[in-house]
């Protein structure tokens, strides 16, 4: 695992030297971007991206856009890695590196034993990693880096895992109790969990409120598997929409408040 994560190239070996392209052009992760014109007042550069040399030189662009001329080279690297370069399988790995190695013994000392509220918080450690300078860096292994930003981040890290698993569970009318909040956009979304007469089931609810002691929403997905409504939630505020995220094998009902 360690090995595949050892496979990054430094920024000055992947981004070829604008002057030495003659200033029109750039390469980085197999992607052209051409270096089409600037506006010197607005301090704008006009560019083409191409997802290879073949439509380059047919001028078949995937888009054009603009960015700041300020920091123009870091400007495409960043813009690059956050609308084409598919980080899931680095954010995996990140995140079981951070629950079974570099935050395991602050696992074993935490009051919460629960393995998905741990792979949770790993994963939002990975997720900020990626966006850091740390995983830019090319000259070490990922794994040497990710190590080094959790020394260096450790307080603060830590700090934050301490207000994370320190949600309290708020208690309403009618058997409700929320476990979770979190939004999609603007939208509200709740993670509930009540007592249907029979058993206690889960609800990821959409648009919910609250009102004095009783809590709502407009629309609810529910489950009889806490872990399962949990994962759904987690997709929910990270922009997806459960319709299309059905599985045979869940019991889930999605029905109208």
């Amino acid at each position: 695992m360690k090995e595949k994560m050892d496979e990054f190239i430094s920024l000055t070996d992947i981004v070829k030297n604008l002057d030495e392209l003659g200033l029109n052009k750039m390469e980085y992760k197999g992607y052209i971007i051409d270096i089409v014109g600037s506006n010197e007042s607005l301090k704008n550069t006009f560019i083409s991206i191409y997802d290879n040399i073949d439509n380059y030189e047919k001028k078949e662009s995937l888009e054009n856009i603009i960015l700041s001329s300020i920091d123009l080279k870091e400007n495409i690297i960043n813009y690059i890695n956050e609308h084409y370069i598919d980080n899931s399988k680095d954010e995996a790995y990140f995140t079981f590196i951070l629950g079974y190695d570099l935050l395991q013994d602050n696992f074993k000392n935490s009051p919460v034993k629960e393995c998905d509220v741990n792979y949770n918080f790993c994963r939002k450690i990975a997720k900020r990693f990626i966006l850091s300078d740390y995983y830019k860096n090319g000259n070490e292994s990922a794994y040497e880096m990710l190590s080094k930003y959790v020394k260096e981040n450790k307080l603060s890290i830590l700090k934050e895992y301490e207000r994370f698993i320190g949600e309290k569970d708020i208690y309403f009318a009618h058997n409700k109790t929320l476990l979770k909040t979190g939004y999609r956009g603007e939208q509200p979304i709740a993670l509930i969990e009540q007592y249907n007469g029979y058993e206690n089931e889960y609800v990821v609810g959409i648009d919910y409120a609250i009102d004095k002691d009783k809590i709502h929403w407009s629309r609810g997905f529910y489950y009889n598997n806490k872990k399962e409504a949990l994962e759904d939630f987690f997709k929910v505020i990270n922009g997806k929409y459960l319709v299309s995220d059905y599985k045979k094998d869940r019991n889930i009902t999605d029905r109208e408040r």
